[in-house]
């Protein structure tokens, strides 16, 4: 049968089938030997190839229909199980995210402890410390790495810029000039400096303490460095004195005899502008010590366990929080991509409706042309036959045939297919309106809700999570 291989449920051309099958030919053949005989009451010979030709095209409708209608049904209901199990797995993210949030926190619990009891050993001794040395009302001098630079810097300012002074006033009669000079006021200057610095960092902050003894303490470091100070100052002026009254090489032995039989007894105002310049400097030194950290003794220490154990846990708070983030962000992801595929096989369902539909309709459409076309063919044979006889034709020829095909192809019906889709789309529409509800869900789980953490470390992450969630 010549059947349109492009549009399998087209029509057939009744002249392409004429053609192939020499139906005419064989009509007028039966006509000139006049077969049928007149006496004939039944259709018989060749005009039975009709009906071969009408069951051959009613079965090509069949099949073709049946496999495109079929198919779409099968499309329909993969389309439906398809945006329901969308639908029904949308609603689960938010447990199903609890869930995991639970098990990553779970998994990480031992290494949550460690971290938070490290934390909270370090900020309960600093607030012990502030409690027992009454610190509670003041807060710490921060010692940060831009004051560390800070401080180093002015101290070896001051060793240079007094370093420089003692050179002029140490390289008058010196064989090797200001050059030689400079060197050993270098080496004055970062004594006295050195010395006074250590004193301010590490024992006249004592004065500051609580403690009556330790606060005892520090003064008696105060009047040591003073003292030490002065000492120093002596001695720098007594070496000059050395210098000016001759011999470079033996100046050492010379300042050193003086200092020991006069120490307070300097030749000129040079040596005492030195020896106020010592005072000063070394007191500069004094001061940039005291001032390095916080002037209570400890607390700058207690300050920074703190601040490295408090970094150390917000650290680990960013990793969770960004953990967190990120599986709370996969989930919210994941609820409008649910949605969105809803919607899609949504589409697609009407899409495969619509094609089925339209396939019954050509179905009905074929069986009708095929219906036409048989009794089309048999007038045409008929005719043909008529002409070529010379006895009259059978009775029944001047009959018409009826032509019936109503086998169904077994599908459900338009209204069955719509009622389902509504259902189907109604519940989808309804999961879009509520995919707002269920991010909040998602957005507002509550960490307490696990029971995992204590309450310092659930207040903590709860601080991290309130920020990713804003």
């Amino acid at each position: 049968m010549p059947f349109d291989t492009l549009n399998p449920l087209a029509p057939i051309n009744i002249d392409a089938i004429i053609s192939s099958n020499k139906l005419l030919e064989k009509a007028a053949a039966e006509g000139r030997d006049n077969f049928p005989s007149p006496e004939e009451t039944v259709s018989i010979g060749d005009e039975r190839l009709i009906d071969q030709i009408f069951k051959e095209m009613t079965t090509h409708y069949f099949d073709e229909a049946s496999d495109i209608v079929l198919s779409r049904d099968k499309y329909i209901s993969q389309g439906i199980n398809e945006a329901m199990n969308a639908v029904n797995a949308c609603h689960l993210l938010p447990d199903q995210f609890n869930h995991e949030l639970s098990r990553e926190l779970s998994q990480n619990r031992a290494t949550i402890d460690v971290e938070f009891q490290r934390f909270k050993t370090a900020k309960t001794a600093l607030r012990n410390f502030r409690e027992k040395n009454g610190l509670l009302e003041r807060n710490v001098v921060p010692l940060t790495k831009a004051r560390i630079a800070f401080k180093i810097a002015l101290l070896l300012l001051i060793i240079t810029l007094e370093g420089a002074i003692n050179a002029g006033l140490f390289a008058t009669n010196m064989d090797g000039g200001l050059l030689s000079g400079f060197g050993i006021a270098l080496l004055a200057s970062a004594l006295n400096a050195g010395v006074s610095f250590a004193f301010g960092l590490f024992l006249i902050p004592y004065i500051n303490h609580k403690n009556a003894l330790l606060k005892l303490g520090g003064w008696i470091a105060f009047a040591c460095w003073i003292a030490i100070t002065i000492v120093i100052a002596f001695a720098i002026a007594h070496y000059r004195d050395a210098l000016q009254a001759g011999d470079t090489f033996e100046a050492t032995k010379v300042a050193w005899t003086t200092f020991s039989e006069a120490p307070f007894t300097l030749t000129d105002f040079l040596s005492w502008l030195l020896w106020a310049l010592t005072l000063f400097m070394g007191s500069c030194a004094a001061a940039d010590g005291y001032t390095f950290r916080d002037p209570y003794p400890g607390y700058s220490k207690e300050n920074t366990k703190y601040e490295e154990a408090k970094k150390r846990w917000d650290l680990f708070l960013a990793r969770l929080q960004t953990g967190f983030g990120n599986l709370r962000q996969k989930y919210l992801k994941q609820i409008d991509e649910l949605v969105a595929k809803a919607s899609n096989e949504i589409i697609s369902i009407k899409d495969n409706a619509q094609v089925k539909q339209k396939t019954l309709l050509e179905f009905d459409n074929a069986c009708d042309n095929a219906v036409t076309t048989a009794q089309t063919l048999l007038q045409r044979m008929r005719s043909a036959n008529v002409k070529e006889r010379t006895e009259p034709a059978p009775a029944f020829y001047r009959d018409d045939r009826t032509f019936i095909f109503d086998t169904k192809i077994n599908t459900s019906s338009l209204e069955e297919d719509n009622s389902r889709i509504k259902e189907v789309e109604e519940q989808v529409k309804a999961t879009a309106l509520k995919a707002p509800e269920l991010h909040q869900k998602i957005l507002k789980m509550n960490v307490k809700q696990l029971g995992i953490l204590d309450a310092d470390q659930q207040a903590e992450l709860l601080h991290a999570l309130s920020e990713t969630n804003a």
